[in-house]
């Protein structure tokens, strides 16, 4: 069994001065993100591996999961490619997963994590908002297999 967590990062700040890669989370998208941890705490879930995009508002978001969950912030991975490339870096990233790896968070953008949820989601197609998260359990035992398999939606701030 695998178990996939997926977040969008927390609210935005818009500037000028900065570019969007360097945007930091607002005040509320910080709020978000600490409802999220509270939920993904509450589920007695604790992923074993997080990637992340490395834009601000992602690394904040996740910084932020790692401290509410103690997780050692050392054990998250960056990948570029998330932010650069979208949606086939995600799931180059997770069919790469090794298979010891039962629990796996991604932390990303938009579009490419609304187009992930919902090419594993039984439910309509739907856009991540900011602060989101949608939790699936797959009954495989390969990451390689994700596509080839029963799922279910275990969980979903989409039901809100």
């Amino acid at each position: 069994m695998k178990t996939l967590i997926l977040i969008r990062h927390g609210d935005a700040e818009y500037s000028c001065q900065n570019s969007d890669f360097d945007r930091e989370l607002s005040s509320n998208g910080k709020t978000q993100i600490v409802k999220v941890a509270d939920i993904l705490g509450s589920l007695n879930i604790r992923p074993q591996i997080i990637i992340a995009s490395p834009a601000s508002r992602t690394e904040e978001t996740t910084i932020i999961l790692c401290n509410k969950l103690s997780i050692n912030i050392k054990d998250v991975e960056y990948e570029s490619n998330f932010y650069y490339k979208g949606y086939d870096a995600y799931i180059d990233k997770i069919i790469g997963t090794n298979d010891s790896v039962d629990s796996l968070l991604i932390v990303g953008h938009n579009p490419a994590i609304s187009e992930l949820a919902s090419s594993f989601s039984s439910n309509s197609i739907f856009e991540m908002t900011t602060g989101a998260i949608v939790i699936f359990s797959f009954d495989i035992l390969s990451w390689s297999s994700i596509y080839s398999c029963e799922k279910m939606e275990i969980f979903s701030s989409m039901d809100n």
